[in-house]
């Protein structure tokens, strides 16, 4: 095992330099977003010290340096002072505070973990990425291969769904040690509903793929599509197919005119109605997972009052600080025993809290919950001051769009579980928000650039110019 570990490590070192030398450091950024989601902790790891070594940690290690010994020789920009930038460290900030301010070392250091690897690592990558000037082939190389990365999540969906155990890569996916969620499209995550916002992407990304090529080029990245939908299905999570859906009316009503947009709407509105009425019972009970019965399926779904209930009695006692990040599990146990209420509140005692939202709002309280949507706005202006400009070539808008589509798909799934948990997926969707931040500053630093709505119905139509930022 040591000599094809140290093989595979050094042909991985081998395409790292490559990668750097030709793709800039945002090509070395998506090698180690794809190598945390493929090969990630279940498949390799060491205990150095307090911090496992893992293939993406010690890539992004390696690319962080030559970003800043690039930066250090002007090789390199650095990340420019922008609205989103500002907002992102201002986050960060108040996680670590509110964690530093509480009992950090809790639980083996738990909450230190919490901000490191859930929040710390992933903005890394979106801070890393802009130190590489946008070009075309870099929009490219991000759009083929997050397909490239959806078209293999379906296919290995497929097979865990279908118990084709033989073609399952890497093996662990279909481990029994790791149980929960085994029989759904869960993916090298371990989670179908990571599983789904990264399915999302890579359908998004050969969706823009097809809408730029001709003749019968154009099948493939829609045979993509077709299947990333098939995976999406096959994740048996309610939360993840109303992302993708609610990412592909996003990705309609930005590219095409305001009249096909409304009516679009105006369809799609319809239909989800029709579907609720008629097929509610079936979407609230249904075998998901191998070792999860119907009645256990139904019963999780009333968990979430249960689990929004103790969240807002924790806020109401802490509202403006919480009570500390990754403080959540202890916290709440005394609020799991209150009986004002005829909730049963005890059933929520092992779980942790099913709303990214709601989480950050009782461990940082007001604070740290207006920190994070302040970030979240100020990625959805990027993408909107991208999109908005007339002259916008196809890379940028399409990286736009990706992040349009990537960062729905994140916060529609953040209102039913805690998404926070899944660093890769953040590790990913923050990358791509790095990508717009970095643009957006380049078009509103722009002496006099103009830019129109033209097509995007959400934003008003005309003209107008954008001074300096």
């Amino acid at each position: 095992m040591a000599p094809l570990l140290l093989i595979a490590s050094l042909a991985a070192l081998l395409w790292l330099a490559v990668l750097l030398r030709y793709g800039g450091i945002s090509a070395g950024v998506l090698l180690v977003g794809l190598s945390g989601i493929v090969v990630g902790y279940p498949f390799f790891h060491r205990d150095v010290g307090p911090v496992p070594l893992t293939i993406d940690r010690g890539l992004l290690a390696l690319v962080a340096v030559t970003a800043g010994y690039r930066c250090w020789k002007r090789h390199a920009p650095l990340p420019p002072v922008h609205r989103t930038n500002l907002a992102a460290s201002l986050f960060l900030i108040v996680l670590l505070a509110s964690t530093l301010t509480h009992d950090w070392r809790a639980n083996g250091f738990h909450p230190l973990a919490t901000w490191l690897f859930f929040y710390a690592l992933p903005f890394a990558g979106f801070a890393l990425v802009q130190c590489t000037e946008y070009r075309p082939r870099l929009a490219r190389i991000w759009l083929w291969s997050l397909a490239g990365l959806g078209l293999y999540l379906a296919l290995i969906g497929l097979c865990e769904t279908r118990e084709w155990n033989t073609l399952v890569r890497p093996r662990f996916i279909i481990d029994a040690a790791y149980s929960e969620f085994l029989g759904r499209a869960r993916g090298p995550l371990l989670n179908p509903i990571g599983n789904g916002i990264l399915l999302t992407l890579g359908g998004a990304a050969a969706a823009l793929i097809a809408r730029r090529l001709r003749g019968y080029p154009r099948w493939l990245p829609i045979l993509v599509v077709v299947l990333t939908g098939t995976g999406i299905v096959l994740t048996r999570t309610r939360s993840v197919w109303l992302g993708a859906a609610i990412a592909c009316w996003v990705l309609f009503v930005t590219q095409v005119p305001r009249r096909w947009a409304v009516a679009g709407t105006c369809w799609a509105l319809v239909l989800a109605v029709g579907l609720l009425a008629t097929q509610w019972d079936r979407l609230n009970s249904f075998k998901r997972d191998r070792d999860v019965s119907v009645a256990d399926m139904s019963e999780s779904a009333s968990l979430r009052p249960i689990l929004a209930t103790i969240a807002w009695k924790m806020f109401l006692d802490r509202p403006l600080f919480g009570f500390g990040l990754g403080q959540y599990g202890d916290a709440s146990q005394p609020y799991c025993a209150e009986r004002d209420t005829d909730l049963p509140l005890d059933k929520g005692r092992p779980f942790v809290q099913h709303n990214v939202y709601l989480s950050l709002l009782t461990e940082t309280g007001l604070i740290g919950l207006a920190a994070y949507l302040g970030f979240l706005a100020a990625v959805v202006r990027d993408i909107f001051t991208i999109l908005s400009h007339r002259s916008i070539d196809t890379g940028r808008r399409d990286l736009a769009l990706l992040t349009a589509a990537g960062v729905t798909a994140y916060m529609v799934n953040g209102m039913f579980h805690e998404v926070a948990i899944i660093p890769m997926v953040h590790f990913v969707v923050f990358a791509l928000a790095g990508w717009t931040s970095r643009i957006a500053w380049q078009l509103e630093s722009a002496p006099t650039t103009t830019r129109s709505a033209a097509g995007i119905w959400l934003l008003p139509t005309g003209r107008r110019t954008v001074g300096p930022a």
